[in-house]
């Protein structure tokens, strides 16, 4: 198992496979950072980790063939080590040739970590010794240690020596992957099922063709799409389809859930009621359907015992938007100093935009700066005309919106004199 010694094996194996497979002699190989004095002033190649990084596609994967299914709990930490491999001249014999030696020495550097893309159980250094080349806290991992070259940008170098206060010397980037370090934390595993229970019943999925909102509204041009009906409180819903029967029946309608009994197996008649979890907005219809089973309960090594249970089934879901009702406003007319009273259903909640829209002008409902005019409250709801000021007299209708539903009614006006 991979432990907290992960990220070592891996320095020392690489230091390992530069130090036995390197053609040029007298080669020192190192680990620490490249600003550090060495001990030797010797010809030498530098691995150094300047950045560990999370392997997000092994994030949440257990090691496959160690994990139960039915487990839960921490996957392995899996990281994408990234060295910079930073080649060195003898220090004491500084010459004409100073820099080519620095290529001869990357390049035979690099050339070993080509030939070595994967390193795997059997590896042996030098070849045919006996002596594993992996650390023996990296083997038998399903992950395999693979190396990769990795371009480094001007910009990203740059940092990395600045960062490191010395001058810039030829370096070349790896990526050093999978490495997974295991949790120490137990694993949790469910308990085998000791009891089975197998339901069967006839499939009769209920299935909403069409719902209709009455009393009707002007039919719109068909569309290639069920539209979404626009419903008040007290209204009714017919609802058109099959398999609505069942032991008992729910109509969903967004948060709320009613108990309804069909008129017949393809068609429910709903009353939306004043029910608080319903407010305006769009919102979804379903029919949940409880229909009775039978369940054969018992061992893994006997017949079992046949019973009666019950299964629920879900329709498919169609949209409805609830929209507020005005009831009454107040006054009937006025100039642009009047405050304007409506009063109706579902015309604010604290947490919905709710727009008082007279003409086309939109005047937000909020709570007044001082006692100008009333608190906002879901039956009755006041605003100032003040942004009528200037506009021409004459008849404007009265509409409300509240998160995004707009009422219905259109008889109701305000004069402006």
């Amino acid at each position: 198992m991979s432990n907290y010694s992960a990220i070592r094996a891996v320095t020392e194996t690489l230091k390992s496979l530069l130090d036995n497979q390197m053609e040029m002699n007298g080669i020192t190989v190192s680990s620490g950072p490249p600003d550090l004095e060495p001990d030797t002033k010797e010809k030498r190649v530098n691995l150094y980790l300047y950045k560990v990084v999370e392997n997000a596609y092994l994030k949440n994967q257990e090691i496959p063939g160690e994990g139960y299914p039915a487990a839960y709990g921490h996957p392995p930490l899996s990281l994408v080590l990234c060295y910079l491999m930073t080649a060195f001249p003898d220090m004491d014999k500084y010459n004409k040739d100073y820099d080519l030696t620095v290529h001869e020495i990357l390049a035979d550097a690099m050339r070993v970590l080509h030939d070595y893309p994967i390193l795997t159980d059997s590896m042996e250094i030098p070849p045919g010794s006996g002596i594993k080349l992996l650390h023996t806290s990296l083997q038998n991992q399903f992950e395999k240690v693979k190396i990769t070259l990795e371009p480094l940008d001007t910009e990203e170098l740059t940092k990395i020596w600045m960062g490191l206060t010395n001058p810039y010397r030829l370096s070349a980037g790896y990526a050093v992957s999978v490495v997974q370090i295991e949790s120490q934390k137990p694993r949790r595993i469910a308990r085998p099922v000791k009891t089975r229970r197998l339901h069967t019943l006839q499939l009769r999925r209920p299935q909403i063709n069409d719902l209709v909102v009455e009393p009707p509204l002007p039919p719109p041009p068909p569309p290639p799409e069920m539209p979404p009906a626009t419903a008040r409180i007290g209204d009714t819903l017919t609802i058109h389809g099959v398999n609505f029967v069942g032991v008992s029946q729910q109509l969903i309608i967004g948060d709320g859930k009613f108990s309804v009994t069909p008129t017949s197996d393809s068609v429910i008649e709903f009353v939306i009621p004043n029910d608080p979890k319903l407010q305006p907005g769009a919102m979804a219809v379903s029919v949940h359907v409880t229909r009775a089973t039978e369940v054969i309960k018992g061992g893994f090594h006997d017949r079992g015992e046949l019973e009666i249970g019950e299964n629920v089934v879900t329709s498919n879901q169609v949209p409805l938007m609830l929209a507020p009702q005005i009831t009454n406003t107040n006054p009937a007319s006025g100039d642009s100093d009047t405050i304007l009273t409506l009063e109706g259903m579902r015309l604010y909640k604290e947490d919905f935009k709710s727009y008082v829209l007279v003409g086309d002008i939109a005047i937000e409902v909020r709570e007044p700066p001082g006692s100008e005019w009333d608190p906002p409250a879901p039956t009755r709801v006041q605003v100032p005309l003040t942004a009528f000021a200037g506009q021409p007299v004459g008849a404007y209708p009265i509409r409300i919106r509240v998160n995004g539903a707009e009422s219905l009614e259109d008889d109701k006006e305000f004069e402006l004199i």
